[in-house]
């Protein structure tokens, strides 16, 4: 079993309350990660995700150029240790 490792961004764009951390939410479930991803209103939304690190960057590559990355105009990425605090992908 590969490593897991966690991303946690910031993501900037035109983002709707719920819309796109719904969307978000959905490709993260089905890739099989944990984590989260909070809206700050106009600030855009923190997102934090937990996984192998090749699902991870699938993950950061569906959300750049899939169906929701119309929305975004940045997105700031730091690469972490995973902790194991999530179970299942929340949207706060």
């Amino acid at each position: 079993m590969a490593e897991k490792v966690r991303i946690h961004s910031f993501i900037k764009g035109t983002i709707r309350d719920g819309g796109f951390s719904e969307a978000v939410q959905r490709v993260a479930q089905h890739l099989g990660l944990n984590g989260r991803i909070k809206h700050f209103s106009s600030k855009g939304v923190e997102l934090i995700a937990e996984g192998e690190k090749h699902i991870l960057e699938q993950f950061l590559e569906e959300i750049r150029y899939g169906e929701v990355a119309a929305q975004i105009t940045d997105i700031q990425t730091a690469w972490e240790e995973a902790t194991g605090e999530f179970t299942g992908f929340l949207v706060r």
